[in-house]
């Protein structure tokens, strides 16, 4: 248990850890709602979270900074157990920025190596050239391509809008295909709305 302005639990440079049976709420002010029920710091490595029970009103039920592929964040109750990461639409040849409003949004939750993902962008007066992709994937993915599900509005495309989570990167491909031919790439478009969600395994 912990009180005031405290973490739950907090760890710093830590290497092969399993953090398991830890609870962690926000109940009769027992946690501060600008702390966390589980927090991992800087230096830790190669750790395990599973079957916790964080939740109430925290800044995060767990947070972690290290973005270490031989780490696994699994099954943990309590609706924090969902995380945040931060898409953006980007141009293959300038990235560019855009304006986003309402401001972006993107949620995951990492089962071992399998990552299951959804994110919303809206934008306006993107300043990117090339073809499009969205950056911002917290794990990075295994060798292979893994095909999404993505819905767009106000976006100009001909024939069929696709994506995927292309291999050994933290980004999704945008393309288009038409029947009887291969797939491109999709240009650039200043404005639109787009919705996506999938999974996808890590290295």
């Amino acid at each position: 248990g912990a009180s005031g302005t405290v973490d739950g639990l907090r760890l710093e440079d830590v290497t092969d850890i399993l953090v398991t049976g830890c609870m962690s709420k926000q109940t009769n002010s027992m946690l501060n709602s600008q702390r966390y029920g589980i927090l991992l710091t800087s230096g830790c490595l190669r750790y395990t979270i599973k079957d916790n029970d964080v939740n109430g009103n925290l800044t995060a039920g767990i947070n972690y900074t290290d973005n270490d592929a031989a780490s696994y964040v699994l099954d943990n109750i309590g609706h924090d157990a969902t995380f945040t990461w931060t898409p953006a639409l980007a141009g293959t040849t300038v990235a560019g920025v855009g304006t986003y409003s309402p401001a972006v949004t993107g949620t995951y939750r990492k089962h071992g190596k399998l990552v299951h993902f959804k994110c919303r962008l809206d934008w306006s007066a993107h300043t990117g050239t090339g073809n499009m992709i969205i950056t911002g994937l917290h794990w990075p993915a295994g060798a292979e391509h893994c095909p999404v599900t993505i819905v767009a509005s106000n976006v100009t495309f001909p024939g069929q809008l696709v994506a995927f989570v292309a291999g050994g990167t933290t980004q999704i491909t945008l393309q288009t295909i038409a029947t009887g031919a291969g797939s491109a790439a999709l240009a650039m478009d200043t404005t639109g709305t787009l919705f996506i969600s999938g999974f996808y395994f890590t290295a």
